[in-house]
């Protein structure tokens, strides 16, 4: 098969695994998380100002820096690296202006391959993963033609394979008849990439894709996606909580307990007045500690969660996100109150809707729909409004059924959008 051959995934192998001996040595540092960030006030122009060059080493003395902030990239990376021995990795941009986050070789790693270890480490599918053999199928809908095959050393030298759909349907039909004769243990995507799958594979005679474990990160995993993908794929799909900035931030396991909080990450919510708690409800608070070229330390994110304690039978104690309503759950402003959207969630459920998205533009309610198997779109466009109205006095609704709700392939489909309520 092609891009399986061991011998053609050597150099990236040779490379990661001296990634990986960085990576190790780091991790085995005395006092970890003090040296690090001791190391961030005495290296990065921008803590070494605010401290005025004197070694910090707790995380509470540190500001809690935004997105408008890390855009200063300078001020930002540590002057112990030289910057040739970085990768700079771009966010997608969802929220605003793209970050461009340098990272070190360690962090490389961590990033690529360690992240996924953690997130699987509490499931039986580890016993699975067999050197040399395929390990996670990694789904994306960016209509790319390459195709890209990696050795993980953290999941046993197992490969992560990298496949693209949505370019070329008849490809994708052979695609889809292709990974039918595999035997994958870690499907893996965003929710819409593995939606996106699911209909070709539904669509095509023969057997479904079924591999031992799906998991999604990149866009909010609603509950209704998640129910369709599980029924689809007949196992267990676990959701998790990353970004570019810091690889994966917390995920699940099997117990339904929550998403557990990655051993790299410590995350506070704040839910005001720049005050934190490790537990609560507020907009997370990130400190990715494996970044050491690029340290980010109280990093206010957009995302609202809710975290508590918890002791799972996994074998996990510590803080869990218990939810993620995050920047997809905004509320709109109607008759000069403000309303909670996802009242209208059960609506879309109900039906065969594979996907939607509603903007408030004042008065002017705008949704797109991709509308499934549905081929009555008038009825379908009636009910809605109808329904909708029955929920909440919207004034005018506007309709659009597409085959696309995102602009931009990496783009986060956010469910509800207030963009002017005045």
């Amino acid at each position: 098969m092609k891009g399986f051959a061991n011998l053609e995934m050597l150099p990236s192998l040779i490379e990661s695994y001296k990634q990986r001996g960085l990576f190790l040595e780091r991790r085995n540092i005395n006092l970890y998380n003090s040296v690090f960030f001791q190391h961030a006030s005495m290296t990065v122009p921008f803590y070494k100002s605010f401290f005025n060059n004197t070694a910090q080493a707790n995380p509470i003395d540190f500001p809690i820096v935004s997105r408008k902030d890390l855009r200063k990239t300078v001020e930002f990376t540590s002057n112990n690296f030289d910057k040739k021995d970085l990768l700079f990795k771009t966010t997608s941009g969802t929220s605003g202006v793209p970050l461009k986050i340098p990272r070190d070789p360690a962090s490389l790693y961590s990033f690529l391959h360690e992240g996924f270890a953690e997130v699987v480490s509490r499931e039986t599918v580890t016993s699975k993963l067999m050197p040399g053999k395929l390990g996670i199928l990694f789904v994306d809908d960016l209509g790319s033609n390459s195709e890209i095959s990696n050795l993980n050393p953290s999941l046993n030298y197992s490969i992560v394979r990298r496949v693209s759909i949505g370019k070329d349907y008849v490809r994708d039909v052979q695609l889809v008849k292709e990974l039918r004769k595999l035997r994958i243990p870690i499907l893996y995507g965003r929710p819409r990439a593995l939606q996106a799958l699911m209909k070709i594979d539904e669509s095509t005679n023969g057997r479904h894709i079924s591999p031992d474990l799906g998991l999604c990160s990149g866009d909010n995993l609603y509950s209704d996606v998640k129910n369709s993908l599980q029924n689809w794929l007949q196992c267990r799909v676990l959701n998790s909580y990353a970004m570019q900035e810091c690889g994966f931030i917390a995920s699940e396991c099997s117990n339904d307990t929550g998403l557990h909080i990655s051993q790299n990450i410590m995350l506070n919510v704040e839910a005001g007045a720049g005050e934190r708690s490790s537990t609560g409800e507020g907009f997370a608070v990130i400190t990715y500690f494996d970044n050491w070229a690029f340290p980010i330390i109280n990093y206010l994110t957009d995302d609202i969660v809710s975290v508590r304690n918890t002791s799972c039978r996994c074998g996990y104690s510590g803080p869990t996100i218990t939810e993620i309503k995050g920047r997809n759950s905004p509320y709109f402003f109607i008759d000069g109150s403000q309303f909670n959207p996802s009242h209208f969630n059960i609506i879309f459920e109900n039906q065969m809707i594979d996907q939607f998205q509603m903007v408030q533009r004042g008065h002017v309610f705008s949704l797109k729909v991709i509308p499934g198997e549905v081929k009555d779109l008038d009825f379908l466009a009636s009910y809605l409004k109808d329904e909708l109205r029955k929920i909440a006095p919207l004034e005018q609704i506007e309709i659009e059924f597409c085959r696309s709700i995102a602009t931009d392939s990496h783009q986060k489909v956010q469910r509800y959008v207030c963009l002017a309520f005045t």
